[in-house]
């Protein structure tokens, strides 16, 4: 895949949680955009043990997964009901303005 660019929708991210899926109750990726602010988005599962996410706008108006240039933080948080809560290791992905 080329380069990722602000209001980029339809784009696919995979996160290896490094162990199996089986039996999870909650899929998701928590992000920290470049400018400090969080996201939670919902995840899927790709593979046993691999989480995935396609990016989308939101909100009225529509506001973009991907709204600022810079850096994200991107982990993956499981769910195993009320007992059991694992996060995989912490990503980058460098999103970049339109003209860059």
């Amino acid at each position: 895949m080329g380069k990722i660019y602000v209001d980029d929708i339809g784009v696919e991210i995979r996160l290896d949680v490094g162990q199996s899926l089986t039996g999870a109750t909650e899929l998701k990726i928590k992000v920290e955009k470049p400018d400090g602010t969080t996201a939670s988005w919902t995840a899927t599962e790709y593979s046993d043990q691999v989480i995935t996410y396609t990016t989308t706008t939101s909100g009225s108006p529509a506001v973009s997964d991907l709204n600022v240039a810079g850096k994200y933080k991107l982990q993956a948080y499981i769910k195993w009901g009320d007992t059991s809560v694992h996060r995989g290791e912490t990503y980058t992905m460098r999103v970049y303005d339109h003209y860059e």
